[in-house]
């Protein structure tokens, strides 16, 4: 028993050996990969502060686009609005006017037709009697 556990004992040496010898390139690749990793987080670390900073002006600046759109947007709305009233008091204008209003104004016309042609009848009876 002594020569199979010496036996036994050598080929998990072996075996393990083997992986061991197997593993060595897997371990320098995990190595370089590694030393990749931290370049590119030293690099990132160099430009994060300055892409930040960049990040926060374009924030800045969209911000206060969207506040100066909303800004003319409302002067636009408002100014609408007063044409819309305007419009309404030219519309109740016009309803008031094709109304009793206008009735009225069309007789007063014909009233004062009336009146300028009988003046202007007895100018000229006055200026040429008979």
């Amino acid at each position: 028993m002594n020569n199979i556990e010496h036996n036994f004992l050598m080929l998990v040496a072996i075996a393990l050996l083997l992986v061991f010898i197997a593993a060595i390139p897997l371990m320098v690749r995990i190595g370089i990969a590694l030393r990749n990793i931290n370049r590119i987080l030293e690099t990132l670390n160099q430009n994060l502060p300055q892409i930040m900073k960049n990040l926060e002006e374009i924030t800045t600046n969209i911000s206060d686009a969207s506040a100066l759109a909303r800004q003319r947007m409302e002067d636009i709305s408002r100014t609408l609005s007063r044409i819309q009233s305007v419009f309404r008091i030219f519309i109740a204008l016009e309803q008031i006017i094709k109304g009793g209003l206008g009735q009225l104004l069309q007789k007063r016309a014909k009233s004062l037709s009336a009146f300028a042609k009988g003046l202007q009848v007895f100018v000229k009876v006055l200026r040429n009697p008979r």
